[in-house]
C-alpha cells in the first residue's frame, strides 16, 4: 500500500479496465472457497454484486468527499483508485486453508479497508481522518441501499433477496 500508487492511478485515464479486473478477480477469489465446484450463476451474481458495490461505493465516496469534506476529484478519479483498493480482498479466496484461512480472510478484510482509506485520501486529496470518515460514510450508504433493496425483495447482486 503506497500512496504514490494511488496518486498515479488518479491521473492515469487508461486504468479503468484494470481496476474493473481487480474487482472481478477479488469477487471470484472470494467465491471459490464456499462453492467448489463453482456454479456459473453463483459466480455471475458475485461479480455483479462486486461491481455494483464498487460503483455505488465510488459514487457515495465521491459525493460525500466532494460535497461535504472538501475533496477535489472527479467520479472517474475516485473509481480508478477504489478499484485497485479491492486487491487485498482476493486473499479471502484462501479462507478454505485449515487454521490460517480464517485469519487470512479477516486480515484481508482489514487490509482492504485500509487500502480503501488510502485510495480515498489520495483520490480526494483530503487528510487521513477525513478519508476514514468518507470511507465509513460511503460504506454506510452502500449498506443502507443494500438493506433497502433486500427489504423490497431485491438485492444489490440483482437476484431475489
Amino acid at each position: 500500500m503506497e500512496a504514490s500508487l494511488y496518486r498515479e492511478l488518479k491521473s492515469d485515464r487508461g486504468v479503468e479496465a484494470q481496476g474493473f479486473l481487480v474487482v472481478v478477480v477479488a469477487a471470484l477469489a472470494g467465491e471459490l472457497p464456499g462453492h467448489l465446484p463453482v456454479q456459473m450463476g453463483v459466480l455471475a451474481a458475485r461479480i455483479g454484486w462486486a461491481l455494483s458495490v464498487w460503483s455505488l461505493l465510488d459514487l457515495a465516496v465521491y459525493w460525500v468527499g466532494t460535497h461535504f469534506l472538501g475533496g477535489d476529484a472527479t467520479y472517474w478519479e475516485v473509481l480508478r483508485c477504489l478499484g485497485f483498493a479491492y486487491a487485498p480482498a482476493a486473499l479471502v479466496g484462501l479462507a478454505f486453508v485449515p487454521v490460517a484461512g480464517q485469519a487470512l480472510a479477516v486480515g484481508s478484510s482489514i487490509w482492504s479497508f485500509l487500502a480503501t482509506v488510502l485510495a480515498v485520501r489520495e483520490a480526494l486529496g483530503v487528510p487521513t481522518m477525513r478519508a476514514v470518515g468518507t470511507t465509513i460514510a460511503g460504506l454506510a450508504i452502500v449498506l443502507l441501499v443494500s438493506f433497502s433493496l433486500s427489504d423490497h425483495g431485491l438485492s444489490i447482486s440483482g437476484g431475489q433477496g
